[in-house]
Formats: structure tokens, sequence, C-alpha cells
């Protein structure tokens, strides 16, 4: 089993009353364009630890920020969600060291706070048939309503065998909540852009590598990006508690309920030509 490296929320203190209130308004109105405030409420409680330093430089050198900001879902004591910095790992792991080397430097991996920017890249080994026992293999149990899933995907919105990729969702631990209750034929017929198959069991790999935990362990991420079937069906991804393991399974393009939701495309960056 591969040694993870585990990341947890970092140790704060007690806030002042000034630095709730800023994050609180901040979280409410949306307007992360306030965050920079943060930091001279942050100081101005007289901390000088690395923790409320490393928040205090975030807030002011680091943007644009978003919904999903850590800085600010920490002072509200939102769970925390880390970034995803280890895609050297996740390709290593998957055997695509050589591919990650050669596209990876040009991927544009920038994204605001808040997102998740995922580096699809271009590789034989960058399918859903790989990446399912490459989850088992690092510890993660995995359940599959099909051996072959790649055989049965009759359509991606976005598939890195055309070419390498970014796609970024919001850096969320549960699916998009304003998703809920909505078909995989509703949200095309709003022209939605949604996660498909593969970028959702490569986001969960990254996760599970960086926390030893499992994205949607309330809800399922429906992977509208993909069609099962001959486009009948969509595939969704949740981690199933009662049975520790994440289970992969299929549903109905008209079906639509409160825990299956989709996770919203925010950019999509095709890789840059290197002449």
């Amino acid at each position: 089993m591969t040694s993870l490296k585990i990341f947890e929320a970092p140790k704060m203190p007690v806030w002042s009353a000034t630095v709730l209130s800023v994050a609180n308004v901040v979280y409410e109105t949306n307007n992360y364009i306030d965050v920079p405030i943060l930091a001279d409420a942050i100081e101005d409680m007289g901390y000088s630890d690395s923790n409320t330093q490393k928040m205090v430089n975030h807030c002011r050198h680091e943007g644009p920020h978003t919904k999903g900001c850590w800085v600010v879902a920490t002072i509200l004591g939102q769970p925390f969600v880390p970034q995803l910095d280890n895609w050297e790992q996740v390709y290593r792991e998957l055997g695509m060291s050589r591919e990650f080397y050669k596209d990876f430097s040009r991927l544009n991996m920038h994204c605001p706070c808040g997102q998740w920017a995922i580096p699809m890249i271009k590789g034989s080994c960058m399918t859903c048939n790989n990446i399912v026992p490459t989850l088992r293999k690092v510890g993660s149990q995995v359940w599959t309503f099909e051996n072959n899933l790649d055989g049965n995907i009759s359509q991606n919105d976005r598939n890195p065998a055309n070419g390498s990729y970014v796609v970024s969702f919001r850096a969320v631990l549960e699916a998009d909540e304003e998703n809920k209750n909505q078909s995989a034929n509703q949200r095309r017929e709003q022209g939605c852009k949604d996660v498909t198959l593969l970028e959702r069991l490569l986001l969960e790999l990254a996760y599970f590598l960086t926390t030893d935990k499992h994205l949607d362990v309330n809800r399922c991420t429906a992977c509208i990006g993909s069609r099962l079937f001959l486009g009948g069906f969509v595939p969704f991804v949740g981690y199933l508690a009662i049975d520790h393991e994440v289970n992969v399974c299929c549903y109905d393009l008209n079906y639509c309920h409160d825990f299956m939701r989709a996770r919203s495309v925010i950019s999509f960056s095709p890789i840059q030509n290197s002449g």
C-alpha cells in the first residue's frame, strides 16, 4: 500500500468578534473581494504563529478569492477543504509519470482560491478502468456496476484522449448543493457543463491520496458529462459509509433527487502548444 501524505485542518485560535463578523459578511454576501480585509482583522488579534501568518499572507497576496476560500471556511468552522497539489504522485500511481512530465508544464493550473484545477493528461493509462484499480491499490475500496466502465461509456463531453486539458470545479467535499433535484436531461436543456466520470474518479484519487478520506460521503456526484449504454444512463459516484467503499453506479436521464448533484465545470483550458 502506498504511503499517504495526510493533511488536517490547522489548529487555530479563538477568533475575535471582528474577524468572525468580517468573515461572515464575506460569506453571506458572496463578496470575496473583501477577503484582504480579513488580514487586518487577524493581525489586530496579535498572533504571530505560522498558521495565522499563513492566513494573513493568503488573504493579501493569493487570489482572486471565491466561495470556498479556505481562510473564510476555517474561521467560520466549516469543513476543511485542502488544495490538491499532489498531481505528480497521482500520475505516478497511475503509471503515467512520463506523460505527466511531458505535458504538465504546458497546462494552465492557476485557478482562484476555492476551486480545484484538475489536470487531465493524455495517455493510454488515463482511463476509468485504470483509475479504479489504482484506488484499490492505494487502499480505497471501490465497487462498480460494471467491470469495463470505459467500454460502456458512449459519450464524454471532454476526453483527454483528444489532448490534455485542465478543468476546474468548486473545492467542495459534497457535490454542488445548487444542482440538487435537477435531472441530467434538465441540465442538458439548460446548457450546463458538468463533470465526467473520468474527471470525478481522478478527483477521488487525488483527494484520497491527500487526505485518506473520501468525497461525497453524504451525497453523490452525478457525472452528467458522461453517458452510458448508448446515451440512456448517467454514471454517479459516492462513498457508501456502511460498506466503506466508493460506489460507481448509474441512473436514468430523467431521475432527480436531493442527494444526486452534478459538479459544475467552472473553467476549461486545453494544453498550450509548445511552439
